[in-house]
């Protein structure tokens, strides 16, 4: 779904701008800086944590994932 979004939202950019250096400047930049922003926000993987033997890491991320879904420590754990 998100390819063919990305193409329909390509093409009158592509028109509009006439540029290939431009083009490449909007379709490419944007999106990694929005990339690279959210990268800040995103917790990394309990999983790999665990499997990293990185567990009190882990159960912090849990604890958070729990404030944020109003739940009680004792029902994620």
């Amino acid at each position: 779904m998100t390819w063919g979004l990305g193409q329909i939202v390509f093409v009158p950019i592509a028109y509009y701008l006439g540029d290939w250096n431009k083009l490449v400047l909007y379709v490419m930049g944007i999106p990694m800086c929005i990339q690279i922003i959210s990268f800040y926000f995103i917790y990394e993987s309990v999983k790999w944590l665990v499997v990293s033997k990185n567990y009190h890491k882990a159960k912090l991320i849990l604890v958070q994932i729990a404030k944020v879904n109003n739940k009680s420590n004792g029902d994620i754990l």
